[in-house]
């Protein structure tokens, strides 16, 4: 629709199956009880589309179809941590929003990985899922690029 905009995050698959296996093993109360699921299971189950959410491929292959119109803007994860604020001057670009190289900063220092998890949790609900087992481990776990290389084998990263 005319005036709105759509920002797409995407990241390296093998981080995602990264990220997603522990993510769906926090929420075992949602998704299916993955406590006993190793990585190369949920690889697997992520290949054929059968994890929470559908199919993670056809989901990105669906936007990337459409990432050239004017109202779409595709952001790749690992150029967000390379250069948060070359990424967020493009994404206020896209809003049609002038900053300031102080609010950029600002902006940079208030949505970074270490801030949003010092500052995330600790309301009754998490507390209340945390003691009672339905949640497990942190939510922001580690933010980084590449910890695929501590999970994903030779033959889950030549697929």
């Amino acid at each position: 629709d005319a005036g709105k905009r759509v920002i797409y995050v995407m990241r390296n698959v093998l981080d995602v199956a990264t990220s997603f296996y522990h993510h769906s093993r926090r929420f075992h109360f949602v998704y299916l009880d993955m406590a006993d699921v190793s990585f190369d299971a949920f690889f697997e189950m992520l290949k054929a589309g059968n994890v929470d959410n559908g199919d993670y491929f056809d989901h990105v292959a669906s936007w990337w179809a459409v990432k050239d119109r004017p109202n779409v803007l595709f952001v790749r994860y690992e150029d967000l941590l390379a250069d948060p604020a070359a990424v967020i001057r493009r994404i206020a670009a896209h809003m049609g929003v002038e900053l300031t190289d102080a609010f950029v900063a600002q902006i940079v220092k208030l949505s970074s990985f270490r801030r949003m998890k010092q500052f995330y949790g600790g309301d009754v609900g998490e507390i209340v899922l945390t003691a009672v087992g339905a949640l497990r481990g942190p939510f922001f776990r580690r933010g980084e690029l590449g910890t695929y290389r501590e999970s994903v084998n030779a033959e889950q990263r030549a697929w």
